[in-house]
């Protein structure tokens, strides 16, 4: 694919051409929150900032219609699932390499999972009509460690554009046929050698100012009962969880839901709305009976998830990012690497 020219003082009209194809979503701050919000020129950033959510909800919504009925014995749609599929084509720009990367991970169990044919029909069509175009991480935080999940800060895994700041004009590397569609709503001229040779040594330097020997993903070739049985390890971190579900929410790889129906009349609609394993009564049982009804059980299963069963089911791969969100919001300062690292067992 090819790599282009777009200049900073052209990205609000390029953004602009996209909006007129497609939703255009970019971060914006708003009382000193960082979002994904609808495009507004007036509001763009014009430098890498990384928005306190994923892009997971537009993979999978915060709440999410997946059908409607209606028990009215005059229609003739009477007793019929109606699936409402989402239909919009949408553009998200200033994605991170790690937030892309979650979406690859989380159309695993969604979508490509090899054990099971049937597909999740919202997600694969929500996946079809977004275009992800990412920007480049020069200066990681000291929280991020994306490279100790398999990711890189410059990662094209899940992006359709990927961009690299070079000062006065950004570098546009085409990803995907998505990508060459995008790219092609506004004129931009090809990069050079030199501009090439430029983006290359700014993703260089970006992967080298991160620290070195960790790796995440080590639990995962742990013996299950051995980590399963880690009691001072569990119960000394869930003695600081509060349970308030934070680093389920701002991950972009949670993706636990809970299904409901609401009825209005005669019409009903079933929606799935955001869950967390976190939560006590995520595995409440309708016998009243609930297998992890213990805080350290709970806070057991979240790492147990990431970092040993997902990777089991994945061959080897964590379902975590390196994106430092769950780190930097977690209130009681709980850090999955440490975690990681004492779940170990015998290494």
């Amino acid at each position: 694919m090819s790599q282009l020219i777009l200049r900073k003082t052209d990205l609000g009209a390029f953004l602009e051409a996209l909006a007129r194809e497609s939703r255009v979503f970019a971060p914006a701050e708003e009382e000193g929150v960082v979002s994904f919000q609808p495009f507004r020129p007036e509001k763009l950033i014009q430098h890498k900032v990384r928005p306190r959510l994923s892009v997971k909800k537009f993979f999978h919504p915060q709440q999410e219609r997946m059908f409607t009925y209606t028990l009215d014995k005059d229609s003739q749609d009477r007793n019929i699932l109606k699936e409402t599929l989402p239909q919009d084509r949408t553009v998200v720009f200033g994605v991170s390499s790690c937030d892309a990367r979650s979406v690859i991970l989380n159309g695993l169990p969604f979508v490509n999972d090899p054990t099971n044919p049937r597909k999740d029909v919202y997600y694969q069509a929500r996946w079809e009509q977004t275009t992800l175009i990412g920007w480049g991480c020069d200066q990681p935080c000291p929280a991020c460690f994306c490279h100790a999940t398999g990711g890189h800060p410059f990662g094209e895994e899940g992006l359709d554009l990927i961009l690299t700041d070079l000062d006065d004009r950004f570098l546009v590397k085409v990803l995907t046929d998505k990508g060459q569609e995008a790219a092609g709503l506004f004129k931009m001229d090809q990069a050079g050698e030199k501009d090439r040779q430029a983006g290359a040594d700014v993703a260089a330097r970006a992967r080298e100012a991160m620290p070195g020997g960790l790796k995440v993903g080590q639990p995962s070739g742990q013996d299950l009962m051995g980590l399963y049985g880690l009691a001072e390890l569990w119960e000394e971190t869930a003695s600081r969880c509060l349970n308030c579900g934070i680093c389920t929410y701002v991950c972009p790889t949670c993706y636990c839901f809970d299904i409901l129906d609401e009825t209005y009349g005669k019409e009903g609609v079933r929606f799935r709305i955001w869950d967390s394993c976190m939560f006590p009564l995520y595995t409440l049982h309708g016998t009243g009976h609930n297998p992890r009804s213990a805080k350290a059980a709970r806070v057991r299963q979240r790492f147990m998830h990431k970092l040993k069963y997902f990777p089991d089911r994945h061959r080897g791969k964590v379902s975590c990012v390196g994106c430092g969100r769950c780190v930097i919001y977690c209130p009681v300062n709980i850090d999955i690497r440490e975690v990681a690292s004492r779940m170990k067992v015998g290494a």
